[in-house]
């Protein structure tokens, strides 16, 4: 029995969040169960070919599938997932670009979009596609601002589900005062937590033929994968400073 399409609009109010880092993430976990297509919508520092192990083999882009210059099968990267790469700067792309895309690939029940940072046009294109936006913030004052900044303006598009994903988390940090609790964080952002990723230096590597995830990401990215398709699964607080 074919499974009902989710699509997740990964979103940051600012940059250097690791928004693309758990796009990647996510999309190594869903493709397990689902057959799963990861987006690449930011066309100004486009990055999902790099953290995929595939650093310059796209040829065409998913705006290219659009305009007819090549097939939708032409246009995907193949790895664990499928990914489509983001068009050049200054392309004319129209509004409703993403929405029309996922109509040449029936096939994939999970896609992942992963947004421009802020909360400009990449964040309208996802918006009329997605049923589910993930909210990328760390635990500083700028970026839990910005993400509340993201998750009304999330609201405003009309995309029905928003939730928040901590990431980088450090309740040493926390506890000096230096960053937010997880309370403050939610109340601040008005959006529900979905998980939180421990800082643990590096949690992406890539070989230049494979990734593979540090076991903290891993383990909170299935734990987030299961959550997005409502199984019962808790969320780890012991650590954590509220």
């Amino acid at each position: 029995m074919k499974q009902e399409r989710r699509v997740f609009m990964v979103a940051s109010g600012k940059g250097g969040v690791g928004k693309s880092t758990v796009s990647t993430a996510l999309a190594l976990q869903l493709c397990k169960e689902h057959k799963t297509l990861l987006i690449d919508c930011d066309v100004y520092l486009p990055s999902l070919d790099i953290l995929s192990g595939m650093t310059g083999e796209a040829i065409f882009s998913w705006l290219d599938v659009l305009n007819g210059i090549c097939t939708p099968e032409q246009a995907l990267l193949h790895h664990r997932y499928a990914l489509l790469s983001a068009p050049n700067i200054g392309s004319e792309i129209p509004p409703d670009s993403i929405e029309k895309l996922l109509a040449f690939y029936p096939e994939y029940d999970a896609v992942i979009i992963d947004c421009a940072a802020g909360l400009g046009f990449s964040l309208e294109l996802a918006s009329k596609a997605a049923d589910t936006a993930l909210i990328v913030c760390t635990a500083d004052e700028a970026s839990i601002r910005s993400a509340a900044a993201a998750a009304k303006k999330i609201d405003k598009l009309g995309v029905p589900k928003s939730f928040l994903i901590i990431n980088r988390y450090d309740p040493k940090g926390a506890v000096k005062g230096r960053l937010l609790g997880i309370d403050d964080m939610v109340d601040r952002t008005e959006t529900p937590l979905l998980g939180i990723i421990p800082y643990i230096g590096s949690l992406l590597r890539s070989d230049g033929n494979d990734i593979s995830l540090c076991v903290p990401l891993t383990d909170t990215a299935i734990r987030i994968a299961m959550r997005l398709y409502n199984l019962p699964i808790p969320l780890e607080l012991q650590n954590a400073v509220r």
